[in-house]
């Protein structure tokens, strides 16, 4: 990987060290660069900040939110949220033919 020219990276590894060692490897070497990483927990987003992260993604918040925008957007719509489930489902049965069925535990 080219650090030197990378303008934007994105890390969805959500260990905590990994994420420092490599925002301070890329700051290194690219100050300028932006870099997102995910975390799991507020205290993690926290010591990713401090890292020198320009974002921290908190998938469990993002979520909520989601959720939130979408019950304040579609209340009082049902024709409209009966599109979007409609969509959602198609995708979804879609990503489940392309990444196969896990097993839940």
């Amino acid at each position: 990987m080219n650090l030197h020219k990378t303008s934007i990276v994105v890390s969805t590894i959500p260990d905590t060290n990994q994420n420092i060692a490599m925002i301070k490897e890329i700051k290194k070497n690219n100050p300028k660069a932006t870099i997102y990483v995910t975390a799991k927990e507020i205290e993690e987003a926290l010591e990713l900040y401090e890292a020198g992260a320009s974002y921290v993604i908190l998938p469990h918040f993002l979520g909520g939110e989601e959720t939130s925008l979408l019950i304040e957007r579609f209340s009082g719509d049902e024709d409209r949220l009966v599109k979007i489930k409609e969509a959602h489902l198609n995708d979804l049965k879609k990503d489940l033919k392309r990444y196969g069925r896990k097993k839940q535990n």
